[in-house]
């Protein structure tokens, strides 16, 4: 017999450990380790994924690492 759940099941697992790396410490990621995307695209997730939490990122790329640091939003 059918019934109500709570939620939609996901097969989804993410893709990147947002919580970790948006700590506030600095994070240099290694592309083809860390992410297999290309570099610009990797920098438009974490602008965007900062913006959806509230956060300010700076981001500096050198080669095929791009490091990235997290903080909270001034004002």
């Amino acid at each position: 017999m059918a019934k109500v759940v709570n939620e939609l099941p996901s097969d989804q697992k993410r893709r990147y450990p947002w919580d970790q790396w948006l700590d506030g410490q600095v994070w240099e990621l290694t592309k083809d380790v860390d992410y297999s995307v290309t570099m610009a695209i990797m920098r438009s997730l974490v602008y965007t994924t900062c913006k959806h939490r509230g956060l300010a990122v700076k981001i500096c790329v050198r080669g095929n690492q791009m490091y990235i640091q997290a903080s909270k939003k001034e004002g």
